[in-house]
């Protein structure tokens, strides 16, 4: 499917999202929104139940108009009788049932496809009933819409590719793009990441030795979504088995035997199931739909960050059984059987989000409990969990979002995990026009080993994309990283291809930066005498208030009855300079700042904040402990650090372009998003301001641009 026929098939079918998802909502009668309500007490996600019945019904949109693109795909690639192609189905349809319309002609269609394809055609537990006779009337003229004599959509095996399918899923609605971090990886880095790792594996490991002795090739991706990987390394191992003298079909009966996926999202399994079934007529000319139907696929929807195979050992954790809250005893074991055989290669795409259940969030640290440092992005778990799943030796391939190669969390994943494995492989993309990737990203090539030799090749970067390329595989970086070579060193104007020792590695942070870069850095460490974090009192956030609205909108009588401070917020310090910033409640003694005032029911202030008492509970600050569990007053900062509003500090803006730190004499309240450095007590106001220079320095500049993490996004659809 060519791109402007794709943005147009999305732009209408958008359209008709959105007159859709309003009809679902109006449409819920009592038992469904029952039925809902039992749903959302026990689902994972907060809100109210209009909000979830609102997801409900964009979730259902998109799998109705999903359903008729899939449909209308098994129809003109002769796999199914026609049912919505022509007018031939519904006059059918019409002849046995007369009084019924094209709604419940839709709704028979699905039925009877779902008796093949249960997984892509049968209502989800949150799916609410298809929308009125006019609406479902105007998707069906969607697909009878012609230009000229031609049918604007329709497919061929000509120029059939299933790729768009998942476009389709995860561009359709944003909400389920952003909860389930949808996002395919593009051809060109499925090929580059499969070129490292499921080339070298078929060299070493010989599937056809492997089928001789009994055993399978597997490549698996443990986050597949909606096939993307999948597709690729199906396509390599039909080519594998036609080499070895297979015909077509047999190609790709053998080549599914060694296409493993699971995921977390049901929707995008099936999506994935449905793709390579296609990739198969495709390549096989058999559109026999029984003999289709005896195709066997080792997909799975499960959550792979969860052990599943080391069922015996989680259930020590805490003295309890922490699997059961995901999965009945027969998902458990079945989930475990799936992760516990041999994969020869792990590659994969993980999410980049935190995860948002506090509970799961919870298990995670106790499965990953290194990885899972601090406030934890999910690609940092994934990161050891794609490890993990290899067979000894295997070849791994990960495109995984740089963050934690200079943020907090990565520390532990840096110089305790990662150097437990044979790290062969690092490759900065951040540069590269990587179409959907707003977060800059890199590429981890590995082997599920210890360590074998002293060495890691890297391509680092050095130039971003100067404008956005016309086809993202030929952009000046990408072309640039797909030429270099992983032995020699070499160098061009974009990135630089060397040969580093594995010991650069095993410290936080990272420094991807080619060209003199990493010289430079490493001379301005060597000759540092003195760290700030030998020399200052305190560093780093001092202030986290959560629910801000709370303490910024207060009634004006209650400054006298509770005080106030000025909370400054990183938006506030900019060019060597601190603004005033918000006016917030204070509630601690002005003259013990550590000491919080009695709010009792007699107070003046209590009227206006006992409202919100249910909301300033639950806030937490460091690991997952609410206000509550710490025995605080309920109107505390959930974290503070009394020291810093008397006396000068420094601070600065934690999302900047530059280092422009301040001097700050005192009286003022830092929040998370302005960082401060407090010198003790001891030093004078000549080493506060030595400091100062030292650190609106160029050389400090240059130094924080290696080792800070850029939040600004550097490739992806930041280029313009």
């Amino acid at each position: 499917m060519t791109p402007d026929r794709y943005k147009k098939l999305l732009k209408d079918l958008q359209k008709l999202q959105k007159r859709l998802v309003p009809a679902y909502v109006a449409g819920v009668t009592d038992g469904e929104r029952r039925r809902i309500q039992a749903r959302h007490a026990a689902a994972e996600i907060g809100g109210t139940l209009d909000a979830f019945i609102q997801r409900c019904a964009r979730q259902s949109s998109v799998q109705f108009l999903l359903r008729t693109v899939m449909l209308r795909v098994l129809e003109d690639l002769s796999i199914l009788p026609p049912r919505i192609r022509g007018d031939r189905g519904l006059a059918v349809f019409r002849d046995v049932a007369p009084g019924l319309g094209v709604r419940e002609h839709l709704r028979w269609a699905f039925r009877d496809a779902a008796v093949d394809f249960a997984e892509l055609f049968t209502p989800g537990q949150n799916e609410l009933a298809l929308p009125s006779e006019a609406l479902c009337r105007e998707v069906w003229d969607l697909w009878h819409r012609k230009s000229g004599s031609e049918v604007v959509y329709q497919w061929s095996d000509g120029d059939f590719d299933s790729r768009f399918l998942g476009d389709l899923y995860q561009d359709l609605d944003k909400d389920i793009r952003k909860r389930f971090a949808l996002l395919q990886t593009p051809d060109f880095v499925e090929s580059y990441i499969l070129d490292h790792t499921l080339t070298p594996a078929l060299a070493e490991f010989s599937p056809t030795a492997l089928r001789e002795a009994g055993e399978r090739f597997r490549v698996l991706d443990p986050t597949c979504g909606s096939g993307h990987f999948l597709i690729g390394a199906f396509r390599r191992m039909a080519d594998y088995w036609v080499g070895q003298g297979c015909n077509a079909w047999e190609s790709c009966v053998r080549a599914l035997e060694s296409a493993w996926g699971c995921d977390i999202n049901p929707h995008a399994v099936a999506i994935a199931r449905f793709r390579l079934l296609l990739e198969v007529k495709t390549r096989t000319g058999v559109g026999v739909l029984e003999r289709l139907a005896s195709l066997r696929f080792n997909l799975r929807t499960l959550d792979s960050l969860i052990p599943w195979e080391r069922l015996r050992q989680q259930q020590l954790y805490a003295g309890r059984d922490r699997l059961s809250r995901y999965a009945t005893a027969g998902a458990r074991t079945a989930n475990a059987a799936f992760l516990g055989r041999a994969f020869h290669v792990v590659v994969g795409n993980p999410p980049y989000i935190t995860p948002k259940d506090r509970q799961k969030g919870q298990d995670y640290r106790e499965f990953w409990p290194e990885s899972c440092y601090m406030r934890f992005s999910l690609s940092s778990p994934f990161a050891e969990r794609i490890l993990c799943l290899g067979t000894q030796g295997a070849f791994t391939g990960q495109i995984t979002a740089n963050s934690f190669m200079k943020r907090q969390f990565g520390k532990k994943l840096v110089e305790v995990v990662l150097p437990r494995w044979d790290l062969r492989g690092i490759v900065d993309t951040s540069g590269a026009y990587i179409p959907g990737h707003g977060t800059p990203t890199v590429l981890l090539f590995a082997r599920s080993r210890r360590p074998v030799g002293d060495t890691v090749w890297g391509v680092l970067g050095m130039r971003g994309e100067p404008v956005r390329p016309q086809d993202p595989a030929q952009g000046l970086v990408w072309t640039a990283i797909r030429n270099s070579r992983t032995s020699n060193d070499e160098s061009n104007p974009f990135v630089s291809s060397v040969t580093l020792s594995r010991a650069a590695f095993a410290t936080h942070p990272w420094s991807l930066s080619g060209g003199q870069a990493p010289g430079i850095l490493q001379h301005i460490e060597c000759v540092s005498s003195l760290r700030i974090e030998r020399c200052a009192e305190r560093f780093g956030m001092m202030t986290i208030l959560k629910q801000d609205d709370v303490y910024f909108g207060f009634p004006p009588d209650l400054r006298d009855s509770v005080g106030t401070v000025q909370l400054v917020e990183g938006t506030f310090v900019r060019d060597y300079a601190v603004d005033s910033g918000n006016s917030a409640l204070f509630p601690y003694c002005a003259e013990n700042p550590e000491v919080p005032i009695q709010i009792g029911a007699d107070h003046p202030a209590a009227g206006y904040l006992f409202r919100y008492r249910e909301l300033l509970w639950v806030r937490t600050s460091t690991g997952f402990k609410t206000v509550a569990e710490r025995g605080m007053q309920f109107y505390e900062y959930p974290f503070y650090f009394p020291q810093t509003v008397a006396g000068p500090v420094f601070t600065f803006a934690f999302v900047a372009t530059h280092n422009h730190f301040v001097l700050d004499r005192g009286g003022k309240v830092f929040n998370r998003s302005a960082p401060v450095i407090k010198l003790p007590p001891t030093a004078t106001e000549d080493d506060h301001l030595d400091l100062l220079g030292l650190l609106n320095s160029s050389t400090l500049g240059f130094w924080m641009k290696q080792v800070f993490h850029c939040k600004g996004a550097s490739s992806g659809e930041a280029i313009r």
